[in-house]
């Protein structure tokens, strides 16, 4: 094997990790950051009061929604949206009962089922957004068309 073959392989596994990152990166951090928020003790973490607790609730998981369908669009397989829609909505809603249920064990936080109710109506606001996206590209022919379906 030359170094000129060497050199090719090391520089396809970048190509591989780099979009490994560009797929993977975003949803982690952003479930990292909700997570660290999730973990905070106490009544002393920011924005703990009233309805914009909620608010932040609502805001977090609508964004995890948003990067877990950018995640599952950056697959090879093209899907119709419903195929993404149930997938992003159940992994949010369940990654956000896991996070309070989880919050029974950090001093100063307690399960609140209006909490799991916000991260659901974020998530379902996210999908009805990402709904008329998809609509609008697939309208204007700039989707990807899968030719098995």
């Amino acid at each position: 094997m030359s170094s000129r073959d060497t050199s090719r392989e090391r520089a396809g596994s970048g190509h591989r990790t780099g979009k490994w990152l560009n797929r993977w990166a975003p949803l982690l951090l952003w479930m990292l950051l909700i997570f660290i928020g999730t973990a905070w003790p106490g009544e002393d973490r920011p924005f703990s009061g009233g309805g914009i607790d909620k608010i932040g609730h609502l805001l977090a998981y609508a964004i995890l929604a948003v990067l877990a369908y950018r995640f599952l669009l950056t697959s090879r397989k093209v899907r119709p949206f419903a195929d993404y829609a149930w997938r992003v909505g159940l992994f949010g809603a369940l990654y956000g009962l896991a996070l309070e249920l989880y919050q029974i064990s950090v001093p100063g936080r307690d399960f609140q089922w209006s909490d799991v109710v916000a991260n659901c109506l974020g998530i379902a606001l996210a999908l009805l957004i990402l709904l008329c996206w998809d609509n609008t590209r697939s309208t204007s022919g700039t989707r990807p068309v899968d030719e098995n379906r």
